[in-house]
Protein backbone atom coordinates (compact mmCIF):
# COMPACT_ATOMS: atom_id res chain seq x y z
CA UNK A 1 0.00 0.00 0.00
CA UNK A 2 1.54 3.53 -0.98
CA UNK A 3 0.64 6.41 0.94
CA UNK A 4 1.19 10.04 -0.97
CA UNK A 5 1.36 13.63 1.33
CA UNK A 6 1.74 16.85 0.31
CA UNK A 7 3.21 19.93 2.45
CA UNK A 8 3.31 23.42 1.82
CA UNK A 9 7.17 25.06 1.91
CA UNK A 10 8.41 21.68 3.70
CA UNK A 11 11.65 22.50 5.42
CA UNK A 12 14.47 21.45 3.53
CA UNK A 13 16.10 19.70 5.69
CA UNK A 14 13.56 17.11 5.69
CA UNK A 15 13.43 17.12 1.62
CA UNK A 16 16.81 16.39 1.79
CA UNK A 17 16.77 13.11 3.98
CA UNK A 18 14.11 11.84 1.75
CA UNK A 19 15.23 13.10 -1.21
CA UNK A 20 19.04 11.45 -0.50
CA UNK A 21 17.73 8.14 0.57
CA UNK A 22 15.37 7.83 -2.65
CA UNK A 23 17.91 8.77 -4.89
CA UNK A 24 20.27 6.00 -3.58
CA UNK A 25 17.42 3.79 -4.88
CA UNK A 26 16.46 5.24 -8.12
CA UNK A 27 17.64 5.05 -11.63
CA UNK A 28 18.06 8.30 -12.47
CA UNK A 29 21.09 8.87 -14.33
CA UNK A 30 21.50 12.77 -14.44
CA UNK A 31 22.51 14.92 -11.86
CA UNK A 32 19.57 16.97 -12.93
CA UNK A 33 17.37 15.17 -10.17
CA UNK A 34 20.05 15.00 -7.93
CA UNK A 35 19.97 16.48 -4.42
CA UNK A 36 22.71 19.10 -5.73
CA UNK A 37 20.74 20.25 -8.06
CA UNK A 38 17.21 20.42 -6.08
CA UNK A 39 19.08 22.25 -2.94
CA UNK A 40 20.12 25.12 -5.01
CA UNK A 41 16.64 25.57 -6.74
CA UNK A 42 15.10 25.98 -3.35
CA UNK A 43 17.43 28.54 -2.56
CA UNK A 44 16.51 30.63 -5.18
CA UNK A 45 13.01 30.31 -5.37
CA UNK A 46 10.54 31.71 -3.90
CA UNK A 47 8.94 29.99 -1.27
CA UNK A 48 5.33 28.58 -2.46
CA UNK A 49 6.09 25.26 -3.38
CA UNK A 50 4.44 22.21 -2.76
CA UNK A 51 6.41 18.83 -1.29
CA UNK A 52 5.01 15.30 -2.32
CA UNK A 53 6.58 12.48 -1.22
CA UNK A 54 5.42 9.00 -1.75
CA UNK A 55 5.64 6.31 1.01
CA UNK A 56 5.52 2.04 1.42
CA UNK A 57 5.33 1.71 5.34
CA UNK A 58 8.01 3.79 6.63
CA UNK A 59 10.16 4.01 3.44
CA UNK A 60 9.81 7.11 1.05
CA UNK A 61 9.84 5.75 -2.81
CA UNK A 62 9.34 8.85 -4.37
CA UNK A 63 9.25 12.37 -3.89
CA UNK A 64 9.22 15.72 -5.97
CA UNK A 65 8.45 19.64 -5.80
CA UNK A 66 5.44 21.32 -7.32
CA UNK A 67 6.27 24.74 -7.31
CA UNK A 68 2.78 27.10 -7.97
CA UNK A 69 2.52 30.19 -9.81
CA UNK A 70 -0.26 32.58 -10.66
CA UNK A 71 -1.06 33.33 -14.29
CA UNK A 72 -4.08 35.86 -14.69
CA UNK A 73 -6.74 34.08 -13.04
CA UNK A 74 -5.45 30.28 -13.83
CA UNK A 75 -3.07 28.36 -10.99
CA UNK A 76 0.15 26.73 -12.96
CA UNK A 77 2.11 23.82 -10.79
CA UNK A 78 5.08 23.25 -12.13
CA UNK A 79 7.38 19.91 -11.62
CA UNK A 80 11.00 20.38 -10.64
CA UNK A 81 10.77 24.16 -11.84
CA UNK A 82 9.50 27.19 -10.47
CA UNK A 83 8.01 29.01 -13.56
CA UNK A 84 10.20 32.00 -13.22
CA UNK A 85 11.99 32.50 -16.79
CA UNK A 86 14.94 33.58 -14.82
CA UNK A 87 15.29 31.38 -12.01
CA UNK A 88 14.72 28.03 -14.86
CA UNK A 89 17.30 29.30 -17.18
CA UNK A 90 19.38 26.83 -15.45
CA UNK A 91 17.05 24.67 -17.61
CA UNK A 92 16.35 21.20 -15.71
CA UNK A 93 16.24 17.68 -18.62
CA UNK A 94 15.41 14.20 -17.93
CA UNK A 95 12.91 16.16 -15.44
CA UNK A 96 10.32 13.49 -13.67
CA UNK A 97 9.34 12.48 -10.20
CA UNK A 98 12.78 10.81 -8.37
CA UNK A 99 10.75 7.46 -7.77
CA UNK A 100 12.59 4.20 -6.18
CA UNK A 101 13.36 1.90 -8.97
CA UNK A 102 12.05 -0.62 -7.59
CA UNK A 103 8.64 0.33 -7.65
CA UNK A 104 9.11 2.84 -10.32
CA UNK A 105 5.63 3.07 -12.11
CA UNK A 106 3.45 2.33 -8.91
CA UNK A 107 5.37 4.99 -7.30
CA UNK A 108 5.18 7.91 -10.00
CA UNK A 109 1.78 6.85 -10.20
CA UNK A 110 0.58 7.53 -7.20
CA UNK A 111 2.00 10.83 -7.37
CA UNK A 112 0.94 12.31 -10.52
CA UNK A 113 -2.84 10.74 -8.92
CA UNK A 114 -2.31 12.80 -6.00
CA UNK A 115 -1.89 15.72 -7.77
CA UNK A 116 -4.84 15.45 -9.79
CA UNK A 117 -7.01 14.54 -6.40
CA UNK A 118 -5.53 17.27 -4.30
CA UNK A 119 -3.54 20.33 -5.91
CA UNK A 120 -5.45 23.18 -6.53
CA UNK A 121 -3.58 24.03 -9.98
CA UNK A 122 -5.33 23.98 -13.52
CA UNK A 123 -2.56 23.41 -15.71
CA UNK A 124 0.61 21.14 -14.40
CA UNK A 125 3.50 22.00 -16.46
CA UNK A 126 5.90 18.97 -17.08
CA UNK A 127 9.78 18.88 -18.48
CA UNK A 128 11.57 19.02 -20.14
CA UNK A 129 10.78 14.85 -19.89
CA UNK A 130 10.91 11.40 -22.01
CA UNK A 131 8.26 10.58 -23.87
CA UNK A 132 7.39 7.45 -21.50
CA UNK A 133 7.37 10.02 -18.03
CA UNK A 134 4.89 12.06 -19.85
CA UNK A 135 2.92 9.26 -20.73
CA UNK A 136 1.90 8.52 -17.35
CA UNK A 137 0.47 12.04 -16.35
CA UNK A 138 -2.27 11.77 -19.54
CA UNK A 139 -3.68 8.73 -17.50
CA UNK A 140 -4.80 11.33 -15.46
CA UNK A 141 -4.89 14.85 -17.20
CA UNK A 142 -7.03 14.12 -20.90
CA UNK A 143 -6.58 17.44 -21.94
CA UNK A 144 -2.54 18.65 -22.68
CA UNK A 145 -0.80 21.16 -24.59
CA UNK A 146 3.11 20.51 -26.13
CA UNK A 147 5.37 23.77 -24.99
CA UNK A 148 8.33 22.41 -26.50
CA UNK A 149 9.77 19.78 -28.58
CA UNK A 150 12.86 18.51 -29.68
CA UNK A 151 15.21 15.17 -29.35
CA UNK A 152 17.29 13.91 -27.03
CA UNK A 153 20.83 12.99 -29.17
CA UNK A 154 23.41 10.96 -27.76
CA UNK A 155 26.32 8.59 -28.81
CA UNK A 156 27.21 4.96 -28.14
CA UNK A 157 30.72 4.91 -27.07
CA UNK A 158 30.84 1.54 -26.52
CA UNK A 159 30.90 1.06 -30.71
CA UNK A 160 33.92 2.67 -30.90
CA UNK A 161 37.68 1.57 -29.54
CA UNK A 162 39.10 5.41 -30.57
CA UNK A 163 38.40 8.79 -32.56
CA UNK A 164 38.90 7.33 -35.84
CA UNK A 165 36.57 4.68 -35.67
CA UNK A 166 33.93 6.74 -34.30
CA UNK A 167 34.82 9.49 -37.07
CA UNK A 168 34.95 7.06 -40.04
CA UNK A 169 30.60 6.80 -38.55
CA UNK A 170 29.72 10.34 -39.73
CA UNK A 171 29.19 11.18 -43.21
CA UNK A 172 31.72 12.34 -45.70
CA UNK A 173 31.03 16.14 -45.21
CA UNK A 174 31.16 15.96 -40.98
CA UNK A 175 34.60 14.23 -41.52
CA UNK A 176 36.06 16.72 -43.89
CA UNK A 177 35.24 19.43 -42.11
CA UNK A 178 36.64 18.36 -38.39
CA UNK A 179 39.82 17.60 -40.21
CA UNK A 180 39.64 20.53 -42.46
CA UNK A 181 39.50 22.64 -38.88
CA UNK A 182 42.18 20.06 -37.27
CA UNK A 183 45.05 20.92 -39.80
CA UNK A 184 44.16 24.51 -39.34
CA UNK A 185 44.50 24.71 -35.36
CA UNK A 186 47.35 22.18 -35.29
CA UNK A 187 49.32 24.97 -36.98
CA UNK A 188 49.15 26.25 -33.54
CA UNK A 189 50.73 23.10 -31.71
CA UNK A 190 49.12 20.01 -30.90
CA UNK A 191 45.62 19.72 -29.42
CA UNK A 192 45.20 18.79 -25.71
CA UNK A 193 42.41 18.10 -23.49
CA UNK A 194 42.28 19.35 -20.21
CA UNK A 195 40.15 18.52 -17.45
CA UNK A 196 39.45 20.67 -14.25
CA UNK A 197 41.59 19.81 -11.33
CA UNK A 198 39.51 21.54 -8.68
CA UNK A 199 36.70 22.76 -7.90
CA UNK A 200 38.38 26.32 -7.82
CA UNK A 201 39.79 25.78 -11.07
CA UNK A 202 36.59 24.71 -12.44
CA UNK A 203 35.16 27.61 -11.52
CA UNK A 204 37.91 30.08 -13.03
CA UNK A 205 37.34 28.07 -16.54
CA UNK A 206 33.68 28.80 -15.88
CA UNK A 207 34.36 32.39 -15.53
CA UNK A 208 36.50 32.36 -18.72
CA UNK A 209 33.92 30.69 -20.36
CA UNK A 210 31.24 33.23 -20.02
CA UNK A 211 32.25 35.97 -22.07
CA UNK A 212 32.63 33.89 -25.14
CA UNK A 213 28.83 32.34 -24.07
CA UNK A 214 27.94 35.77 -24.14
CA UNK A 215 29.07 36.80 -27.30
CA UNK A 216 27.12 33.74 -28.88
CA UNK A 217 23.82 33.54 -27.26
CA UNK A 218 24.04 37.04 -26.09
CA UNK A 219 21.68 38.20 -28.43
CA UNK A 220 19.75 35.42 -29.61
CA UNK A 221 16.13 35.16 -28.24
CA UNK A 222 17.53 32.15 -26.24
CA UNK A 223 20.17 34.67 -24.17
CA UNK A 224 23.18 33.42 -22.19
CA UNK A 225 23.19 32.44 -18.98
CA UNK A 226 25.46 33.88 -17.80
CA UNK A 227 24.31 37.06 -17.78
CA UNK A 228 21.70 36.22 -15.22
CA UNK A 229 22.66 36.25 -12.03
CA UNK A 230 20.82 33.46 -10.55
CA UNK A 231 22.36 30.91 -13.49
CA UNK A 232 25.91 32.04 -12.78
CA UNK A 233 25.27 31.31 -9.13
CA UNK A 234 23.35 28.08 -9.59
CA UNK A 235 26.25 26.55 -11.75
CA UNK A 236 28.90 28.18 -8.71
CA UNK A 237 26.84 25.76 -5.89
CA UNK A 238 26.38 23.33 -8.37
CA UNK A 239 30.42 22.94 -9.37
CA UNK A 240 30.93 23.24 -5.34
CA UNK A 241 28.40 20.49 -4.47
CA UNK A 242 29.26 17.99 -6.99
CA UNK A 243 32.94 18.09 -8.73
CA UNK A 244 34.42 17.22 -5.40
CA UNK A 245 32.55 13.54 -6.31
CA UNK A 246 33.63 13.41 -9.80
CA UNK A 247 30.14 14.18 -10.96
CA UNK A 248 31.01 16.99 -13.07
CA UNK A 249 33.67 18.26 -16.10
CA UNK A 250 35.13 21.48 -16.78
CA UNK A 251 36.74 20.51 -20.38
CA UNK A 252 39.51 23.07 -21.66
CA UNK A 253 39.86 22.23 -25.33
CA UNK A 254 43.20 23.60 -26.81
CA UNK A 255 46.07 23.30 -29.76
CA UNK A 256 49.28 24.66 -28.93
CA UNK A 257 48.36 26.57 -26.13
CA UNK A 258 45.80 28.49 -28.06
CA UNK A 259 42.26 27.73 -26.04
CA UNK A 260 39.43 27.12 -28.69
CA UNK A 261 36.85 25.74 -26.69
CA UNK A 262 34.98 25.06 -22.76
CA UNK A 263 32.82 21.86 -22.20
CA UNK A 264 31.41 22.01 -19.37
CA UNK A 265 29.95 18.63 -18.73
CA UNK A 266 28.16 16.45 -16.00
CA UNK A 267 29.33 12.58 -15.06
CA UNK A 268 27.36 9.82 -14.14
CA UNK A 269 29.35 6.27 -13.66
CA UNK A 270 30.20 5.80 -17.48
CA UNK A 271 28.30 8.22 -19.09
CA UNK A 272 29.32 12.53 -19.98
CA UNK A 273 26.13 14.29 -19.98
CA UNK A 274 26.85 17.51 -22.23
CA UNK A 275 25.57 20.82 -20.71
CA UNK A 276 27.10 24.02 -22.07
CA UNK A 277 30.12 24.80 -24.06
CA UNK A 278 31.77 28.01 -25.18
CA UNK A 279 33.27 28.28 -28.72
CA UNK A 280 36.17 30.71 -29.11
CA UNK A 281 36.46 32.18 -32.64
CA UNK A 282 39.82 33.56 -34.11
CA UNK A 283 40.14 36.03 -37.10
CA UNK A 284 43.64 34.13 -37.75
CA UNK A 285 41.99 30.82 -38.41
CA UNK A 286 40.35 29.88 -41.65
CA UNK A 287 38.38 27.30 -41.18
CA UNK A 288 36.97 27.39 -37.63
CA UNK A 289 35.03 24.88 -36.07
CA UNK A 290 35.62 25.26 -32.41
CA UNK A 291 32.28 23.40 -31.59
CA UNK A 292 32.83 20.47 -33.74
CA UNK A 293 36.55 19.95 -33.35
CA UNK A 294 35.75 20.09 -29.38
CA UNK A 295 33.30 17.89 -29.38
CA UNK A 296 35.40 14.81 -31.35
CA UNK A 297 38.32 15.71 -28.51
CA UNK A 298 36.35 14.78 -25.78
CA UNK A 299 34.63 11.92 -27.44
CA UNK A 300 38.19 10.98 -27.79
CA UNK A 301 38.85 11.53 -24.30
CA UNK A 302 36.07 9.73 -23.18
CA UNK A 303 36.27 6.86 -25.25
CA UNK A 304 40.07 6.55 -23.72
CA UNK A 305 38.55 6.83 -20.26
CA UNK A 306 36.36 3.87 -20.84
CA UNK A 307 33.14 6.20 -20.89
CA UNK A 308 29.77 4.17 -22.33
CA UNK A 309 27.85 7.20 -23.39
CA UNK A 310 27.94 10.82 -24.65
CA UNK A 311 24.65 12.31 -24.16
CA UNK A 312 23.89 15.85 -25.85
CA UNK A 313 20.91 15.63 -24.09
CA UNK A 314 17.98 17.91 -25.82
CA UNK A 315 17.95 20.87 -28.11
CA UNK A 316 18.13 20.80 -31.94
CA UNK A 317 21.86 21.30 -33.50
CA UNK A 318 22.88 20.04 -36.79
CA UNK A 319 26.23 18.93 -35.22
CA UNK A 320 23.97 16.79 -32.68
CA UNK A 321 22.35 15.20 -35.68
CA UNK A 322 25.52 14.82 -37.32
CA UNK A 323 27.15 12.78 -34.80
CA UNK A 324 24.42 11.26 -32.80
CA UNK A 325 23.86 7.24 -32.96
CA UNK A 326 20.12 7.15 -31.11
CA UNK A 327 17.77 9.29 -29.39
CA UNK A 328 14.40 9.89 -28.16
CA UNK A 329 11.72 12.61 -28.28
CA UNK A 330 11.87 14.69 -24.80
CA UNK A 331 9.05 17.48 -24.33
CA UNK A 332 7.78 20.36 -21.81
CA UNK A 333 3.78 19.67 -21.98
CA UNK A 334 1.23 21.35 -20.17
CA UNK A 335 -1.68 19.54 -18.36
CA UNK A 336 -4.35 20.42 -18.34
CA UNK A 337 -7.89 20.14 -16.49
CA UNK A 338 -11.06 19.93 -17.86
CA UNK A 339 -12.79 23.15 -16.64
CA UNK A 340 -14.34 25.96 -18.04
CA UNK A 341 -11.43 28.23 -17.97
CA UNK A 342 -9.03 25.90 -19.64
CA UNK A 343 -11.85 25.05 -22.12
CA UNK A 344 -12.47 28.68 -22.85
CA UNK A 345 -8.15 29.46 -22.87
CA UNK A 346 -7.82 27.14 -25.96
CA UNK A 347 -10.84 28.15 -27.69
CA UNK A 348 -9.23 31.87 -27.75
CA UNK A 349 -5.88 30.35 -28.78
CA UNK A 350 -7.21 28.10 -31.32
CA UNK A 351 -8.77 31.10 -32.60
CA UNK A 352 -5.69 33.17 -32.41
CA UNK A 353 -3.89 30.44 -34.52
CA UNK A 354 -6.98 30.12 -37.19
CA UNK A 355 -6.59 34.40 -37.23
CA UNK A 356 -3.05 34.59 -37.39
CA UNK A 357 -2.73 32.09 -40.06
CA UNK A 358 -5.34 33.50 -42.36
CA UNK A 359 -3.88 37.02 -41.96
CA UNK A 360 -0.38 35.48 -43.30
CA UNK A 361 -2.46 33.67 -46.01
CA UNK A 362 -3.54 36.81 -46.98
CA UNK A 363 -0.60 38.92 -46.90
CA UNK A 364 0.92 35.99 -49.46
Amino acid sequence: MIRVSSVKNECISVIKSNWKEVHSRSDAKCPLLSWAWMSELLNMADKNYVYLSAYRGDTPIGVGIIFLKRHGLKTVGYLNRTGNIKLDQPWIEYNDFLVDSTCENEARTSLIAHCFDTLNCDELVVGASLKATLASFSLYFKKMRVEWYSQTYKIDLKSFSNKAEFLSSLSSNTRYQIHRAEREYGKSGAALVERASTAEQALAWLSDAAPYHIARWGDTRVGSGFENNHFVNFHKGLINSLFPNGKIDLLKISFGGQTIAYLYNFIVDKCAYFYLSANIYSGKTKHTKPGLVAHALAIEHYIQQGFETYDFMGGESQYKRSFATQGEPMSIVRFQRDNMYMRLENQLRAFKKALFSKTQSSFH
